[in-house]
């Protein structure tokens, strides 16, 4: 069997740089879907940090709203793409309270596709209504009930 040295942080805190002392760690979901990958393609996987220290999650990332379902998260994904293009543009702008609200686009297409959308039609009324909601810092939920973001 092959085995893999899977290398996270033990780092508790890192120092800002007004000299305050700031909680950190390895992301929990980042950290542990590549090993379940490894581990289920059969390698022999071995946790280390650099000093031998027990591995430690940021705390931050073990809060509630970095966790639903996949599927509302490749939904989302698909959903985003529509109107935030550069990765690096998404982790910037994305406000916490938004993307929680945009992890239901899924259910909300399911819905109108339930009620005789197309699925191509569900996801432009979400795409439109995420995109206002993500441009204007805006509750999704509050946009599909107050405009027609289809236009």
């Amino acid at each position: 069997m092959t085995r893999i040295a899977y290398l996270v942080t033990s780092a508790r805190e890192m120092t800002l740089a007004d000299g305050t002392a700031h909680p950190t760690g390895y992301f929990a979901e980042e950290a542990l879907k590549p090993y379940q990958r490894f581990a289920a393609a059969g390698f022999d996987v071995t946790v280390i940090t650099p000093d031998g220290r027990p591995p430690h999650p940021d705390p931050y990332g073990l809060s509630w709203f970095f966790h639903y379902p996949e599927e509302d998260k490749d939904y989302l994904a698909s959903v985003v793409r529509t109107f935030a293009h550069d990765v690096d543009d998404i982790r910037i702008t994305l406000h916490q309270n938004t993307e929680l609200g945009l992890a239901a686009a899924r259910r909300v297409a399911a819905q109108l596709e339930a009620r005789g959308r197309s699925p191509a039609q569900a996801h432009r009324i979400v795409s439109a209504a995420a995109r206002q909601a993500w441009r204007q810092d805006r509750p999704f939920a509050d946009v599909l009930a107050e405009d027609d973001p289809a236009g």
